[in-house]
């Protein structure tokens, strides 16, 4: 079994990459340099990360810029090991400096290193009335791992329990030339009893439109 995305919690955990504290920031990073080599002991060929948060009462552009020179250290770091970085855009209510497609295409232009690139992930995308092209445009092959899931918009639902339109959104990945690892996020708690099901209707669906 090889692994296709290593992704190290971090939302649930006090860390925090922009942080204005020095303490809670060193920690942070040392943190995920930790897990981005562990993910090379994996041989996990991608790690997924967040942009971590800013003070909502402080400057949105101190936070950002801590997590912009963070996020360059430990690309050096991934890079050193031949793992690449995938930076995830989040919904508001996880990160106040991340959120749409220009806010990542910003980031991963700045840090200008080839082994970081961006997560596509189809729900917030769909949260922020985004569409899969927006994202091929701005970030080309810099798309490292696109998150498919349903969701109404919000919420990590198996396929064909929510609203989105998966099966389009899947055409538009083919038709814009992604051939990388697409990741199921299914993490409702109506699925904890028989989470199998809910894999197999995904999976089912991933086979139907294949043909």
């Amino acid at each position: 079994m090889s692994v296709t995305a290593y992704t190290p919690e971090i939302l649930a955990y006090p860390y925090n990459i922009a942080s204005e504290d020095d303490e809670v920031r060193r920690e942070s990073i040392a943190y995920i340099e930790r897990n981005i080599w562990i993910a090379a002991q994996l041989e996990a060929p991608v790690m997924l990360l967040s942009p971590g948060w800013g003070m909502w009462d402080r400057p949105k552009e101190e936070a950002r810029k801590r997590s912009v020179d963070s996020l360059a250290l430990l690309a050096q770091r991934a890079e050193t090991l031949g793992v690449r970085l995938a930076l995830e855009h989040l919904t508001i209510q996880s990160s106040n400096l991340l959120n749409c497609v220009g806010d990542v295409q910003k980031a991963v232009s700045e840090i200008g290193n080839p082994y970081f690139g961006a997560v596509l992930d189809l729900g917030q995308m769909s949260v922020f009335g985004e569409n899969v092209s927006d994202y091929f445009q701005a970030l080309g092959d810099k798309v490292f791992v696109v998150h498919m899931m349903d969701g109404g918009p919000q919420g990590h639902l198996a396929f064909g329990d929510g609203v989105l339109p998966l099966q389009q959104y899947y055409a538009d990945l083919q038709a814009c030339g992604y051939r990388g690892p697409i990741t199921l996020e299914i993490n409702d708690g109506r699925y904890a009893r028989d989470p199998h099901h809910a894999l197999q209707q995904c999976v089912a669906a991933l086979r139907c439109w294949e043909g």
